[in-house]
């Protein structure tokens, strides 16, 4: 099955809990609940402050910030088209795309967590966001590592990064577990679309000017 094939069997599914959100279906519920039985655990102060680290891998000043390195990294290494994809992708599909969502949607927040935030809850921001940023990653290390194991290895290490901040946004009281499920979807599917259109454009031939580079 193809890159965007299954890019939009992720976001039917995350379009399938959107509409359960919105009607406030029985099985949204139920899955709200049994996420609160497994995620959120017996707090302690140090699982909490490991939680509260965790949740600010995904938070989107880090990651906006680490973008933007990695965009001059690649402009800079003369690989503008992966640099401008890469950035573009982070700043649509993960920031871009949530904040409109989550106001379109206007879901509260849950009540009674060990904190309390202002805004709307569904989509999460934080896990669409680490969701795509690190999907991203995941293909700039299939692209450029050679060997099997270590593309294995780093697969395996961002996703469970992605999963460990999706945990901490429930555990932490800020999402409901169908926030941080939708919003697994939601990026997942928009890196794989964008995954899509990328190698589209370079089997184009689409070439961008590198302004880097100075004529003698």
């Amino acid at each position: 099955m193809k890159k965007e094939h299954v890019g939009n069997l992720l976001l039917g599914l995350f379009g399938i809990m959107a509409v359960g959100v919105i009607f406030r279906a029985q099985w949204v519920q139920n899955l709200d609940v049994i996420g609160q039985q497994w995620l959120t655990l017996t707090p302690t102060e140090s699982l909490t402050s490991l939680f509260l680290i965790i949740s600010r891998i995904g938070n989107h000043v880090t990651l906006l910030a680490v973008t933007v390195v990695i965009f001059v990294i690649l402009w800079l290494s003369k690989k503008g088209l992966l640099a401008i994809w890469f950035a573009g992708t982070m700043a649509f599909s993960g920031t871009a795309v949530p904040f409109i969502l989550k106001h379109l949607f206007a879901r509260s927040r849950p009540i009674g967590g060990l904190f309390t935030r202002t805004g709307y809850s569904f989509p999460s921001g934080h896990s669409t966001g680490a969701t795509v940023f690190y999907g991203l990653l995941i293909t700039l290390a299939l692209l450029f590592l050679k060997k099997k194991w270590q593309k294995a290895l780093v697969t395996v290490s961002l996703s469970g990064i992605v999963l460990l901040v999706l945990w901490s946004r429930v555990y932490l009281g800020f999402h409901f577990s169908t926030d941080v499920l939708a919003s697994l979807f939601l990026g997942s599917g928009q890196v794989l679309g964008s995954v899509a259109l990328y190698h589209e454009l370079e089997e184009s031939g689409v070439q961008v000017p590198n302004f880097t580079t100075h004529s003698a």
